[in-house]
């Protein structure tokens, strides 16, 4: 059943299949029909090129397709089967956001299998994420100083003050929470602190106030 699909494939592709390439295909080769094996096999290998949270999040839409439908092939992919699959994500309470990051993260999966010559059942060009930067609503300055106020109370529980510490810390100097998190305290110095984003991999030097 094997050799059957991946002669199947490679006529859909309209690629060779010599003897070599059969072995190698038997042996070690990409799954070319199951797009979830695919789809884990592509991401371990590219694991080393991911951020850490990139890697999390396509880890996330792997499980999510694996509860859905675990053995969905390449030819069951279409703009059907999309919308099928958006329809899951709703009943499930999932945001309109990440549901267009899970489109997203399959659509990219996809366009790598496509570079491998697997032949698709739909036209990536056709294939439309949607939105995926979220709603995001401003604190007023009324709020933070809320904020601030209940972090210097007595109320203030120790495993509150650090939570909270890290969000204020992240209002006041606007970097990333994945920025935050790996700041040390001895990375401040003479009311400057110095690090490397953990998103574009560059040197930044900021000034800290009060």
């Amino acid at each position: 059943s094997k050799i059957t699909a991946i002669k199947t494939q490679y006529r859909l592709s309209e690629r060779v299949l010599t003897p070599e390439l059969l072995k190698k295909e038997l042996l070690n080769g990409l799954p070319r029909v199951k797009f979830t094996a695919f789809f884990h096999n592509m991401l371990e290998e590219e694991k080393v090129m991911m951020k850490i949270g990139s890697y999390k999040r396509h880890k996330s839409v792997l499980k999510k397709l694996n509860d859905y439908q675990p053995e969905v092939t390449f030819l069951d992919i279409n703009l059907n089967w999309i919308d099928a699959y958006k329809r899951h994500l709703k009943k499930l309470k999932n945001e309109n956001t990440t549901i267009s990051a899970n489109i997203a993260s399959i659509k990219k999966f996809l366009g790598l299998a496509q570079r491998h010559g697997i032949k698709l059942s739909l036209n990536l060009d056709e294939l439309k994420a949607g939105n995926t930067k979220g709603n995001r609503i401003a604190l007023q300055p009324s709020e933070l100083r809320s904020c601030l106020k209940f972090y210097s109370s007595e109320f203030c529980k120790p495993s509150y003050r650090l939570v909270l510490g890290y969000f204020l810390f992240s209002c006041m100097t606007g970097l990333r929470i994945s920025d935050v998190q790996g700041i040390k305290r001895s990375q401040i110095l003479d009311g400057q602190i110095s690090f490397v984003s953990v998103k574009t991999n560059k040197s930044q030097t900021i000034s800290l106030n009060q």
